[in-house]
């Protein structure tokens, strides 16, 4: 791509990231995704991080051996385990075999860059995960996140979500549905408000001027994808399709 040195110095720029979720149903799967996209050509330097969705993992890969397998990794992730009633694939079935808050917790022993925790878990499971990762003197930031794909709140509602969530986290994501454009305002009011320590989403066609501009406005991570069929949210943009329209606005 011609022009690309101001698209790169944007796509380097240390106040946010470009993430891509691994959404795999087994260990080795997950790790060949990594390598493959790290082998393909994209735009320089990016993706930045990989978000493991290990809720994605089939029952008979969830054991201590291989979720670390997964904590080596090479490269800048997050650890997500979403259950089912936030979006994910997590479930009591699931949970009976290896239970998320462990998977987390070993997570934080590696001292992975960032766990992903819902919102909505119970308190008790946040507060632990906090107490857990400040004894053990861990690095790994905690990301608190919220959920509504079917509608975006008011500004003042989705500040009270964000403050509640800087309870427990050291990072506050919100993701919601776009379903007007005027409520793609309150998403980036968000992320000039709380940056930089903010993740702030629309989803759906609408919401995607934020998954591009919102960078700009004080969003930390923008969510991308590298195949259009594993997109793990409405509306979430092809890496090189994002890049193109940053080399279209920003050269």
């Amino acid at each position: 791509m011609e022009n690309m040195g101001e698209v790169e110095k944007f796509a380097d720029s240390e106040s946010f990231k470009i993430c891509v979720s691994v959404m795999e149903e087994t260990v080795e799967k997950s790790l060949k995704f990594v390598k493959d996209v790290h082998d393909k050509v994209y735009s320089k330097n990016v993706p930045h991080m990989y978000e493991f969705r290990l809720d994605y993992l089939n029952k008979s890969e969830l054991s201590i051996e291989n979720i670390e397998k997964i904590l080596k990794c090479d490269c800048e992730k997050i650890i997500t385990v979403r259950w089912d009633w936030e979006g994910g694939k997590w479930n009591n079935e699931k949970e009976s075999v290896l239970g998320s808050l462990g998977i987390l917790k070993r997570a934080i022993d590696f001292n992975v860059e960032y766990i992903d925790i819902e919102h909505k878990n119970l308190e008790r499971v946040k507060e632990e995960l906090k107490n857990y990762r400040d004894t053990k003197g861990s690095t790994t930031k905690i990301i608190v996140s919220y959920h509504d794909f079917m509608k975006t709140d008011a500004f003042s509602v989705i500040r009270g979500i964000i403050e509640e969530e800087y309870k427990y986290g050291d990072i506050a994501k919100i993701a919601t549905a776009i379903c007007q454009n005027r409520e793609n305002c309150n998403i980036l009011r968000a992320c000039s408000w709380y940056k930089p320590k903010i993740i702030a989403i629309g989803m759906g066609e609408l919401g995607k001027i934020t998954r591009v501009h919102g960078p700009q406005f004080g969003s930390m991570i923008t969510f991308c994808t590298v195949s259009k069929e594993k997109a793990s949210a409405p509306g979430q943009l092809h890496i090189d399709d994002l890049v193109e329209i940053w080399e279209r606005f920003y050269r």
